[in-house]
């Protein structure tokens, strides 16, 4: 569980071109690595591609950025989940014991 978020320190230019293509076009490009040499299917490797593999250690601190931010926020929902499951229970046993006094239940 890693609720510190591993910011990258990149400039804002490379910050919105990554946010622009997503987690998993960056990712991809990642993994492939290298520019095919006349570009994939003959044509020229895409502006993502080229940025991604020209800033390799820019693109994977973004992704372990983006990576703790999704489990920072995984983390507070499950969190929140569980406030809610106990609020929950307590207000059942609360209204047991309330129906269980009017009915005479203890005693």
């Amino acid at each position: 569980m890693r609720l510190k978020i591993r910011r990258a320190k990149i400039n804002q230019q490379m910050r919105d071109d990554f946010e622009r293509y997503g987690s998993q076009v960056i990712a991809l490009a990642l993994g492939l690595g290298v520019l095919p040499i006349g570009g994939m299917g003959g044509g020229h490797p895409t502006h993502a591609l080229q940025t991604v593999v020209l800033h390799q250690a820019d693109a994977a601190a973004w992704l372990t950025e983006k990576r703790d931010e999704e489990e920072r926020d995984k983390t507070r929902t499950e969190f929140i989940e569980w406030a809610i499951l106990i609020f929950v229970v307590v207000g059942v046993i609360a209204d047991i014991a309330i129906a269980g006094h009017e009915f005479g239940w203890f005693g």
